[in-house]
């Protein structure tokens, strides 16, 4: 048992103490001047701080207008809990839940590392540690050069398709309104080569992909 003595020249008398679990602090042989007073004690009681782990679910690779799925996980403390994320180091608006883990979204419009700055439960705030990094790709566009060509039978006609984005690309076209199979390229510019069989034939971009991000066509 630990006994400290002390003189009190004022009241209230502060007597700061750090206790590490639930304890009873006592007072006794309390005097003045004149007169022995009553002995006292108080129990303080101890909340864990609590603590949180962020982790990422899913793939750490997303399209722009997508979000990201993190959870956290909780220790000491009791819910509800509250905390705090950090998208690049910019501390977010704090959120509360009783779920243990958590999962939420996140929206993010660019390549973003997510932390947990602080976990509060119970009047108490702890730390904070894991990390997400998420990579987000803009998505892909296709535009096919519009115009009209006449050409005779057996012969074949350049088509110009411009992407924008990330290589490689995959992308659909029709015929005719029938869809034809997914063509692969690395190039910004690529020349599809088609022989139409005789009559009109009308070509247009049906969809385009890249990295597994949908994106936009035209023509």
């Amino acid at each position: 048992m630990l006994v400290n003595s002390f003189t009190a020249n004022s009241s209230p008398f502060q007597i700061p103490v750090t206790p590490t679990g639930a304890t009873t602090y006592s007072i006794q042989s309390l005097q003045d001047a004149n007169c022995n007073g009553a002995n006292a004690s108080v129990m303080q009681a101890v909340s864990p701080a609590p603590s949180g782990v962020l982790s990422l679910v899913g793939s750490n690779n997303i399209c722009l207008g997508q979000n990201a799925t993190v959870s956290v996980n909780f220790s000491g403390g009791s819910a509800p809990y509250t905390f705090v994320i950090a998208i690049n180091g910019v501390d977010q608006a704090p959120m509360a839940t009783n779920a243990d883990p958590f999962q939420f979204p996140v929206t993010l419009i660019e390549p973003s590392t997510i932390t947990l700055t602080s976990v509060t439960a119970g009047g108490c705030t702890g730390t904070g540690s894991g990390a997400a990094n998420v990579n987000v790709r803009t998505p892909p566009t296709a535009a096919l050069t519009p115009g009209n060509t006449t050409i005779c039978s057996g012969q074949s006609v350049p088509l110009e398709i411009a992407f924008t984005g990330t290589a490689p690309f995959t992308f659909v076209y029709s015929i005719n309104g029938v869809n034809q199979a997914p063509v692969s390229t690395s190039d910004l510019l690529f020349t599809l080569n088609v022989a139409p069989v005789s009559g009109v034939n009308t070509y247009n971009l049906v969809s385009v992909n890249s990295s597994g991000c949908p994106g936009t066509v035209g023509g």
